[in-house]
């Protein structure tokens, strides 16, 4: 063990101080964009199980072969 490794102490998160806060904005906009972002996943392997399953599955309209293009 280096001297570095055996001196290093792992910071106190508990006695931090609170960073500045969002504005409730700025807030609300990031939840929106994480909510569209998990919808957009949710679509995706939707799309994804759909072509490789073959059922009901048109190349022309399936996301999977259409990003492959």
């Amino acid at each position: 063990m280096s001297a570095l490794e055996a001196t290093y102490v792992e910071p106190d998160v508990r006695a931090a101080e609170p960073g500045p806060r969002l504005s409730p904005e700025l807030e609300e906009t990031i939840l929106e964009i994480a909510a569209s972002e998990r919808a957009l996943d949710d679509l995706l392997l939707r799309a994804s199980r759909l072509h490789e399953s073959h059922l009901q599955h048109d190349p022309r309209s399936c996301l999977v072969c259409f990003s492959e293009r």
